[in-house]
Protein backbone atom coordinates (compact mmCIF):
# COMPACT_ATOMS: atom_id res chain seq x y z
CA UNK A 1 0.00 0.00 0.00
CA UNK A 2 1.41 3.41 -0.93
CA UNK A 3 1.09 6.12 1.57
CA UNK A 4 0.70 9.51 0.68
CA UNK A 5 2.68 12.40 1.69
CA UNK A 6 -0.07 14.88 2.86
CA UNK A 7 -1.30 14.44 6.32
CA UNK A 8 -4.41 14.33 7.86
CA UNK A 9 -4.57 17.16 10.18
CA UNK A 10 -6.56 16.08 12.80
CA UNK A 11 -4.76 12.98 13.85
CA UNK A 12 -1.37 14.36 12.12
CA UNK A 13 -0.90 10.62 10.62
CA UNK A 14 -0.31 10.19 6.80
CA UNK A 15 -3.50 9.03 5.37
CA UNK A 16 -2.79 5.16 3.26
CA UNK A 17 -5.54 5.90 -0.04
CA UNK A 18 -6.09 2.49 -0.30
CA UNK A 19 -7.21 1.83 3.37
CA UNK A 20 -11.04 1.88 3.41
CA UNK A 21 -10.70 3.13 7.21
CA UNK A 22 -8.86 5.91 6.57
CA UNK A 23 -10.97 6.78 3.39
CA UNK A 24 -14.51 7.21 5.44
CA UNK A 25 -12.18 8.76 8.19
CA UNK A 26 -10.75 11.51 5.44
CA UNK A 27 -13.84 11.76 4.02
CA UNK A 28 -16.15 12.34 7.39
CA UNK A 29 -13.91 14.85 8.51
CA UNK A 30 -13.62 17.20 4.98
CA UNK A 31 -15.74 20.32 5.63
CA UNK A 32 -18.22 19.81 2.71
CA UNK A 33 -18.21 15.96 2.75
CA UNK A 34 -19.09 15.89 5.90
CA UNK A 35 -22.29 18.34 5.08
CA UNK A 36 -23.54 16.49 2.27
CA UNK A 37 -23.31 13.22 3.39
CA UNK A 38 -24.67 14.70 6.57
CA UNK A 39 -27.76 15.36 4.44
CA UNK A 40 -28.05 12.25 2.72
CA UNK A 41 -27.94 10.47 5.69
CA UNK A 42 -30.26 12.89 7.45
CA UNK A 43 -32.76 14.15 5.14
CA UNK A 44 -34.79 16.24 7.47
CA UNK A 45 -31.78 18.06 8.46
CA UNK A 46 -31.20 19.77 5.40
CA UNK A 47 -32.01 23.44 5.38
CA UNK A 48 -34.33 25.82 3.59
CA UNK A 49 -33.44 27.35 0.81
CA UNK A 50 -32.49 30.58 2.34
CA UNK A 51 -30.46 28.87 5.11
CA UNK A 52 -28.94 26.87 1.73
CA UNK A 53 -27.31 30.05 -0.06
CA UNK A 54 -25.47 30.91 2.86
CA UNK A 55 -23.17 27.35 2.49
CA UNK A 56 -20.01 28.19 0.29
CA UNK A 57 -20.06 27.16 -3.62
CA UNK A 58 -18.56 23.59 -2.97
CA UNK A 59 -21.13 22.20 -0.89
CA UNK A 60 -24.13 24.00 -3.19
CA UNK A 61 -22.29 22.05 -6.36
CA UNK A 62 -22.27 18.95 -4.37
CA UNK A 63 -25.72 18.76 -3.54
CA UNK A 64 -27.46 19.97 -6.40
CA UNK A 65 -25.53 16.49 -7.85
CA UNK A 66 -27.38 15.02 -4.33
CA UNK A 67 -29.82 12.60 -6.83
CA UNK A 68 -26.42 11.37 -7.77
CA UNK A 69 -24.90 10.23 -4.59
CA UNK A 70 -24.87 7.97 -2.01
CA UNK A 71 -23.23 6.61 1.02
CA UNK A 72 -22.13 3.38 0.57
CA UNK A 73 -19.99 0.94 2.82
CA UNK A 74 -19.43 4.38 4.80
CA UNK A 75 -18.29 6.04 2.25
CA UNK A 76 -19.91 8.65 -0.12
CA UNK A 77 -19.91 7.96 -3.74
CA UNK A 78 -21.59 9.54 -6.78
CA UNK A 79 -23.28 7.63 -10.08
CA UNK A 80 -21.70 8.25 -13.11
CA UNK A 81 -23.76 7.90 -16.62
CA UNK A 82 -22.58 8.73 -19.85
CA UNK A 83 -25.06 11.64 -21.49
CA UNK A 84 -26.17 8.53 -24.09
CA UNK A 85 -26.80 6.32 -20.61
CA UNK A 86 -24.22 3.52 -21.95
CA UNK A 87 -21.92 3.63 -19.26
CA UNK A 88 -22.60 3.72 -16.05
CA UNK A 89 -20.45 3.16 -12.10
CA UNK A 90 -19.91 4.87 -8.76
CA UNK A 91 -17.30 7.19 -8.21
CA UNK A 92 -15.75 7.64 -4.41
CA UNK A 93 -15.88 11.24 -3.67
CA UNK A 94 -12.25 12.17 -2.83
CA UNK A 95 -11.47 14.34 -0.36
CA UNK A 96 -10.08 17.69 -1.12
CA UNK A 97 -7.05 16.96 1.01
CA UNK A 98 -6.31 13.99 -1.08
CA UNK A 99 -6.54 14.94 -4.46
CA UNK A 100 -3.15 15.34 -4.99
CA UNK A 101 -1.94 12.20 -3.60
CA UNK A 102 -5.08 10.32 -5.33
CA UNK A 103 -3.66 11.71 -8.80
CA UNK A 104 -0.27 10.94 -8.10
CA UNK A 105 -1.38 6.92 -7.50
CA UNK A 106 -3.42 7.17 -10.67
CA UNK A 107 -0.73 8.49 -12.55
CA UNK A 108 2.37 7.21 -11.01
CA UNK A 109 1.72 3.46 -10.74
CA UNK A 110 -0.07 2.82 -7.53
CA UNK A 111 -2.94 2.17 -9.19
CA UNK A 112 -2.30 0.56 -13.14
CA UNK A 113 0.86 3.23 -14.07
CA UNK A 114 1.41 5.41 -16.29
CA UNK A 115 -1.15 5.12 -19.00
CA UNK A 116 -0.60 8.46 -20.73
CA UNK A 117 -3.21 12.01 -20.19
CA UNK A 118 -6.69 10.27 -21.81
CA UNK A 119 -6.14 6.88 -20.71
CA UNK A 120 -5.76 8.30 -17.44
CA UNK A 121 -8.66 10.77 -17.05
CA UNK A 122 -10.72 7.87 -18.33
CA UNK A 123 -9.44 5.75 -15.31
CA UNK A 124 -10.21 8.31 -12.73
CA UNK A 125 -13.40 8.99 -13.70
CA UNK A 126 -14.31 5.24 -13.60
CA UNK A 127 -13.46 4.97 -10.17
CA UNK A 128 -13.53 8.95 -8.39
CA UNK A 129 -15.01 11.75 -8.34
CA UNK A 130 -13.24 14.99 -7.40
CA UNK A 131 -14.95 18.17 -6.23
CA UNK A 132 -14.30 20.61 -9.04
Amino acid sequence: MQETTEKDSESGITPDITDISQLRKVQASDPELAVIRGWLEHPKTVPDDNKFRTYNHDIQQLWVQRQSMEVKYGLLYRKYIRQDGTIQYWQLVIPYSLRTAFLDAIHAGAMNGHLGIEKTRAKLQEIAYLKG
